[in-house]
């Protein structure tokens, strides 16, 4: 009888493994040789509207502070997806990730939430974060991206002025900016986003117009 027990409990066993090994199918994790267990380390830059190279580390973000330069302050904030195969990985979609600038690092908002190396995944983030954004695993990345700037909570404010004078709420809420990239193997393993805008900058300078006068006659 005691025997009985013992291969009933290893057969329902496995049969609980067999059923937890099938459900990865759509959000990927690998946790062997090393693989999604290391710390992965993220760095984000912002490249100018004119197309110049970003700086060297993220600086503070006030959107029009240097003429066309876009960069980034305490407690901004950038969505994230993890892709491999076609599937997310770690659960890392529509992932928030807050900047901290006292420790120059950007770290999951939720404490439960990690991120790890994974071989081989691309990763697609995207800013400014809204928390229903959605894309599709099975894409390419350029097209998870295009798919990014036509959805319709990203598009930019048709009032981008802000109150008080002085304020960029409305206008950063309206640059969206996207970034891709994978993550190095060395033993840093750190992830690097170049954010590049998606939309144009236009800026009007309105104009005082003083009409020419002349004497009168007489």
């Amino acid at each position: 009888m005691r025997h009985l027990k013992q291969t009933t409990f290893i057969f329902i066993l496995h049969g609980i493994l067999a059923i937890l090994g099938g459900c990865t199918a759509e959000d990927e994790t690998d946790r062997g040789n090393g693989e999604g267990s290391e710390p992965l380390s993220i760095r984000v830059t912002a490249s100018r509207f004119d197309g110049l190279a970003a700086p060297e580390k993220p600086l503070t973000r006030t959107p029009v502070e240097d003429g066309n330069t876009t960069t980034f302050s305490n407690y901004d904030v950038i969505g994230i997806f993890a892709i491999r195969n076609g599937a997310i990985v770690d659960g890392i979609n529509n992932t928030r990730l807050t900047y901290y600038s006292s420790e120059d690092s950007w770290k999951p908002s939720s404490e439960y939430t990690k991120l790890y190396w994974h071989e081989g995944v691309s990763y697609v983030a995207y800013r400014p974060y809204k928390s229903n954004i959605t894309i599709d695993a099975s894409k390419t990345t350029k097209e998870i991206i295009a798919s990014l700037a036509a959805n319709s909570l990203l598009q930019p404010s048709t009032a981008q002025s802000s109150s008080p004078p002085g304020r960029t709420d409305n206008y950063s809420a309206s640059d969206l900016m996207t970034a891709s990239g994978t993550a190095t193997t060395d033993d840093n393993k750190t992830l690097t986003l170049n954010f590049e805008h998606q939309f144009a900058l236009l800026i009007l300078e309105p104009q005082v117009y003083m009409p020419c006068t002349a004497p009168a006659d007489g």
